[in-house]
């Protein structure tokens, strides 16, 4: 599993986890988004494999977020969605 890039396993994670977790249409598409901009994040950061991700990556994209001024509540979810994901992974 480490070998698949992000962006794959961001597209099976929409295509099987999604259904098979049976996500509200909202929350599909708050999560695909929340995904999307992590994954252009790290594509931005040279990060393109799961094999390659680490915690304080993570980390680090959550604290542009709080410089991009985004609120704690929505940092939340956004890292909720990130667990999500990578507990798929």
């Amino acid at each position: 599993m480490e070998d698949i890039t992000i962006r794959r396993a961001l597209d099976d994670y929409k295509a099987i986890s999604m259904d098979y977790w049976n996500f509200a249409d909202r929350t599909r598409v708050e999560y695909q988004n929340d995904l999307e901009s992590l994954v252009e994040y790290l594509d931005n950061s040279g990060v393109r494999r799961m094999g390659d991700l680490q915690l304080a990556q993570i980390e680090r994209y959550l604290v542009e977020l709080e410089g991009r001024g985004f609120a704690a509540a929505t940092r939340k979810r956004k890292l909720v969605t990130i667990r999500s994901f990578s507990h798929q992974n």
